[in-house]
């Protein structure tokens, strides 16, 4: 329907519940005023349907059906949605998605810097020659060097401490897995030089098993 705001029409020569109560609109189709607010976002299922669904005629009372309106809790709902609506039309304000994403990517990047100090303990264990698990479960070089970073690095810390136990990303498992990509990531490295490289060599050299075969 034709919604026009302050209309002109002369409603019982009183025009002061439009100057007062800024939300209410006239209807020209239904000769009648409604809540912008409450209309646009108090939903199908309003227990009050005056001035939100259904237009308000009585002339004579408006100002007092207005009044009981603006002071009841569904108004005030809907005009703090509205608020908040038009906040982030105007770009005040994230809307849900935007603040999930925030939220998201948060949660990202502190598990990526977790996996990050994980992978450098690996790579260290690897470069020094250290096996990274020992003989009493988790007591091993690893899990050693991971709690000597977590004194200076607190989201590593705070994570060996009270992470969730499904996503530690400490399982023998895992370590392997990480190993496994750093070995993929070093053999793509030499692959990559030796093909922009205009000539190469390789170096062997023989070891024997404990029946001195090589």
């Amino acid at each position: 329907m034709e919604l026009v705001q302050h209309q002109s029409r002369m409603l019982k020569d009183d025009f002061a519940p439009f100057v007062l109560y800024p939300w209410l609109r006239y209807s020209v189709v239904t000769d009648g005023v409604y809540c912008a607010q409450c209309h646009l976002f108090a939903g199908p299922d309003a227990r009050v349907k005056t001035l939100v669904t259904t237009v308000l005629r009585d002339w004579s009372n408006i100002s007092k059906v207005v009044l009981s309106h603006m002071k009841s809790e569904a108004h005030l709902s809907n005009c703090d949605s509205a608020s908040h609506f038009l906040a982030i039309m105007k770009g005040e304000k994230k809307d849900i998605l935007c603040s999930m994403s925030s939220q998201y990517n948060v949660v990202v990047e502190k598990n990526r810097k977790i996996l990050v100090s994980i992978t450098e303990a690996i790579v260290f264990c690897g470069k020094q020659k250290l096996a990274l698990r020992g003989h009493e479960g988790d007591k091993g070089n690893f899990q050693a060097l991971l709690s000597f970073q977590a004194k200076q690095d607190p989201i590593l810390k705070e994570h060996l401490e009270h992470g969730d136990p499904r996503s530690m990303y400490l399982s023998p498992d895992l370590q392997n897995e990480l190993i496994s990509i750093c070995g993929k990531q070093i053999a793509d490295s030499i692959v990559s030089k030796c093909n922009s490289a205009p000539c190469f060599k390789f170096m062997a050299d023989e070891a024997t098993d404990a029946s001195t075969m090589e």
